[in-house]
């Protein structure tokens, strides 16, 4: 199962270019997931009525989460403070985390890049031996 935090930058909603790019990626991809038995989920730190608009934005085949008030952001570790144009804010940091069929953390995508995302943690799933 591959749970996905996507963080937002400064005041602006998941409909940023980076998000775009990332979760269009997922869902450019999301049949060869389906194909091999992986769910993909994405959080975000938005309300949950935006998530709609977002979803149908970019045509997302898997479900968004909400997570409002940041307890699941902090108890993974991805909230904290971040920097853009020299002004530091609280935020999401932009990490992909994937939970293996035990329940337990497998490898951990910190500062991810939009571009090429989905198609790298595709290969790293169906790697012989699975992901390190």
């Amino acid at each position: 199962m591959i749970a996905h935090w996507a963080g937002r930058l400064g005041g602006q909603d998941a409909s940023t270019p980076g998000y775009a790019t990332e979760a269009c990626g997922f869902r450019d991809q999301f049949a060869e997931y389906v194909d091999n038995a992986i769910v993909v989920l994405g959080i975000l730190p938005d309300a949950v009525a935006s998530h709609a608009l977002v979803r149908d934005k970019y045509s997302l085949p898997f479900p968004l989460l909400a997570d409002e008030g940041h307890a699941v952001a902090s108890s993974y570790g991805v909230r904290g403070t971040k920097t853009m144009m020299g002004r530091e804010y609280e935020g999401v940091h932009r990490t992909t985390f994937l939970i293996g069929p035990d329940g337990r953390l497998m490898p951990i995508y910190e500062n991810v890049k939009p571009q090429g995302h989905s198609r790298q943690v595709l290969a790293d799933l169906l790697c012989p031996g699975g992901p390190a």
